[in-house]
């Protein structure tokens, strides 16, 4: 099987040369390491499929050479695809299949005319999905600007490395929102989890598109001991924040 450490694969079955131009666009926009596989037919798009699981399929709900959905339901029906996301590029259907599937985000609609507008969304719950079935100690998080990703006052059950992006932390003081400061790449978010248990302190929001290394706070301790980079991270965020209040 062709491997590609470190890359986003996606796979796009589409008969619409204007929906591929579309896709193709906004995924080399939106992911820094993207491998792209195409196809235009049923049979095609799930051999590709197949070869190289992708993290997210792209496709027309009716395909030249297949039956429609039948790409789809062979994707949910491979226990070699569990991690797969499917995004069908078609409007969301009055008789709706795919409940389960919808509930846990492994499959969502997306139209044509509403690509420019919710790709950012859709991508990044698809790559959430996708990410959140690796077994390991820690998983990746997706977000779009203006997503939540900590809100003041909720139990901290992860600690976050900020990989790409960039966020903002705030509270709530005396009915108005004060800015804490801004978290950059390499930085650790919601860290004050693993040391005091206590409720989050503050609010923290992506103010770009951003990905996250995602720790349950139980298995902490084992990460920090096996990635020793990451103490060393630890310790400069905790340092950056100190300063940041003896100046506050």
């Amino acid at each position: 099987m062709l491997k590609n450490q470190g890359k986003k694969i996606f796979t796009l079955v589409t008969q619409s040369a204007q929906k591929k131009a579309l896709i193709e666009k906004q995924l080399k926009a939106a992911v820094e390491e993207v491998v792209v596989y195409v196809a235009t037919e049923y049979p095609e798009g799930l051999q590709k499929v197949k070869n190289v699981p992708p993290h997210v399929v792209f496709c027309d709900h009716e395909l030249a050479k297949g039956k429609p959905g039948q790409l789809v339901d062979g994707i949910l029906a491979d226990d070699a695809l569990k991690q797969t996301a499917i995004v069908i590029l078609s409007p969301l259907p009055e008789r709706e299949g795919y409940l389960d599937e919808l509930v846990t985000g492994q499959v969502q609609f997306l139209e044509e005319s509403r690509i420019a507008t919710d790709f950012g969304p859709v991508l990044a719950k698809a790559l959430n999905f996708s990410a959140q079935l690796h077994k390991a100690d820690f998983s990746l998080k997706y977000l779009q600007p203006g997503d939540v990703l900590l809100k003041e006052g909720d139990t901290g059950n992860h600690v976050y490395v900020v990989k790409k992006g960039q966020l903002v932390a705030s509270q709530v003081k005396s009915g108005a929102k004060l800015e804490l400061g801004f978290i950059e790449p390499g930085e650790f978010v919601g860290e004050m989890a693993y040391f005091n248990g206590e409720p989050r302190m503050a609010t923290v929001e992506a103010v770009t598109a951003c990905e996250l290394i995602e720790i349950p706070v139980g298995t902490f301790e084992k990460i920090l001991y096996q990635r020793p980079a990451w103490s060393k991270t630890m310790m400069q965020t905790l340092t950056k924040r100190l300063k940041r209040s003896n100046i506050a």
